[in-house]
């Protein structure tokens, strides 16, 4: 049999050990074949290299070398569970093969269709291959070329990753003239919707915030229905990645923008998508974190040997995106929130209003403030500040809402904390007119932040304890406090749910 008949030929047919019983899938040097393997009983993927068509020996050789190079990469990963394992490689009639694991499943594009699995389902997915792609990197190995046809999805709807073609190892330089995108010969190779702007630009050196980009690629194309460049292998497609600006989700996509979804999930997936890698996730399992954090999902924090800690399961709003603070304050991963899920929506729903208890008159503690419907609004002023007449429990979730109406200076909520007063400080990039929620889990043992609105979602976490700060002091540090600096802040609410103790009011 011809090397031509092998890849073409009738099944099932004959390849040393093997029997190839039907063709799987092609890519741009192999097929696969699901294959019999004779001597170990036992079903296998077989990829076979396609007949090269390159007259150049010398790069037809390097071809050879880049196919061969999947199998030696894989064989240094140590098992996981969602990444498609390597058993092993050589040559049989000419003709260069991968044994790998077989997976009874489809590319998770073909799932998403087929199955039709809820937002949340198709996001724990996701959430299972960063945490696989995160193995790799610690293995020292890029995949580059990470989509959803290089997912597989199997019947009980666990992902596995295959197809580490384009991989390279960690903090190397790349083979080819375009970054690890395109082959020796020159031709780029890859798929530009889900490739980052440095492999586009042909960049030699890359890092695992590569496939980070990747990772928020096909998050987009959860949330808006295809990725956010689409479109085939041409320089106008390559140009788009690297120049164009990602349009949100919500503008791109009105079925996600009239779903009930939790829009946080949004600024996570445009993070992903930073044109400049410094912007991004700093690694596939912080992009995991995110994704566990939105699916309410608690992870925890082990440690390694030597006592090095290592990021696994998080518990609830832990630290991510450093907040602007007034003091400096040490970040810890606290033991916060391990008992207690968070607050549910219907809790929130019947918590007390505490800005109710709030008289301007009388609970201004700088600047002025007025009550507009049921909320309080402040002038422009240097550090205005109010104080909520209600002394919280040693414990308790705070939420707060609130619309900057004029100006870009400090948006403050003043938590009273270990016998301290924390000042947290949102964002000075709110976007005026937007609607903000802003909630704390206030424990003995650490505070824990997250701020959400339509372009805003950040995380931190504090050490306690803080020390006060003079500029923003209340009358009595015991108290709540909003506060706003040179702008005008309207306060919607702030509500409070009772953990360790009960809250009390200092006024009737």
């Amino acid at each position: 049999m011809s090397n031509a008949g092998i890849i073409s030929g009738s099944l099932p047919r004959s390849f040393g050990k093997y029997t190839l019983t039907r063709e799987l899938g092609r890519g741009a040097m192999g097929v696969v074949f699901e294959a019999r393997d004779s001597a170990l009983d036992r079903r296998v993927a077989l990829k076979l290299m396609l007949p090269s068509d390159n007259p150049n020996p010398q790069e037809a050789a390097i071809e050879e070398q880049l196919f061969t190079r999947e199998a030696q990469l894989c064989a240094r990963l140590e098992k996981h569970p969602n990444i498609v394992s390597v058993y092993e490689a050589g040559t049989i009639e000419g003709r260069r093969y991968i044994a790998m694991e077989y997976i009874d499943g489809v590319p998770l594009s073909d799932w998403a269709t087929e199955k039709k699995p809820g937002l949340r389902a198709r996001v724990r997915v996701l959430r299972d291959v960063a945490l696989a792609i995160h193995h790799a990197h610690t293995g020292g190995i890029l995949h580059r070329d990470l989509k959803p046809k290089n997912v597989l999805i199997d019947g009980q709807g666990r992902p596995y990753v295959t197809d580490f073609g384009m991989a390279k190892r960690v903090g190397g330089t790349s083979e080819s003239t375009a970054g690890g995108a395109s082959s020796s010969a020159g031709t780029v190779v890859g798929t530009p919707s889900y490739m980052s702007p440095e492999q586009a630009q042909g960049l030699k050196k890359i890092d695992v915030r590569t496939d980070v980009y990747a990772l928020g690629a096909m998050l987009y194309e959860m949330l808006a229905g295809s990725p956010p460049f689409p479109g085939e292998m041409t320089i106008v497609a390559l140009m788009r990645v690297v120049q164009d600006p990602i349009v949100p989700p919500s503008v791109a996509s009105q079925a996600w923008a009239n779903s009930r979804e939790d829009k946080a999930i949004e600024a996570v997936c445009l993070k992903a998508l930073s044109k400049n890698p410094d912007d991004r996730f700093p690694d596939a399992l912080a992009f995991a974190d995110r994704l566990s954090l939105w699916l309410g999902e608690r992870r925890g924090v082990t440690l390694r040997k030597g006592g090095e800690k290592k990021r696994g399961p998080l518990p609830y709003l832990l630290p991510l995106l450093a907040l602007p603070i007034v003091m400096v304050v040490a970040l810890v991963v606290s033991r916060m929130s391990q008992q207690l899920p968070p607050p549910s929506e219907m809790m929130w729903a019947e918590a007390p209003q505490l800005l109710k208890l709030v008289d301007p008159a009388k609970d201004s503690a700088a600047g002025t403030w007025r009550a507009e419907k049921e909320g309080l609004v402040s002038a422009a002023s240097p550090r205005a500040r109010v104080e909520i007449p209600w002394r919280p429990p040693e414990e308790y979730d705070l939420k707060v809402t609130f619309v900057r109406r004029q100006g870009s200076e400090v948006v403050a909520i003043l938590l009273p904390w270990n016998g301290a007063t924390l000042v947290w400080e949102a964002p000075r990039a709110l976007e005026n007119g937007t609607l903000h929620t802003a909630l704390f889990r206030v424990r003995k043992d650490g505070l824990a932040s997250n701020l959400t609105a339509k372009r805003v979602n950040s995380l931190t976490s504090y050490a306690p304890p803080p020390p006060a700060d003079p500029q923003w002091a209340l009358r009595d540090p015991a108290l709540l406090g909003l506060g706003c600096h040179e702008g005008v802040v309207e306060f919607q609410s702030v509500q409070a749910i009772e953990i360790s103790g009960k809250g009390t009011r200092t006024r009737p």
